[in-house]
């Protein structure tokens, strides 16, 4: 499969921050198609879970930490 490419500035990927929390988890997803692995910044991201967390909660962790930075 191809993984979408996600850049700063330039992403093939756009986060609607004015949608609801729910919302904006489900156009993300629908957006990056395989949402535990995909290219940003030119690195290959995969991700595992170690069972203790949700993947919703796991994908706002890292929603709300790309929006901080």
């Amino acid at each position: 499969d191809n993984l979408v490419i996600l850049n700063n500035g330039q992403a093939t990927v756009n986060v609607k921050t004015e949608l609801p929390d729910k919302e904006r988890m489900t156009d993300f997803i629908e957006q990056i198609g395989n949402p535990y692995c995909y290219l940003c910044n030119g690195m290959v991201i995969k991700t595992r879970f170690a069972g203790k967390q949700s993947l919703e909660d796991c994908l706002k962790a890292t929603m709300f930490a790309e929006k901080d930075n």
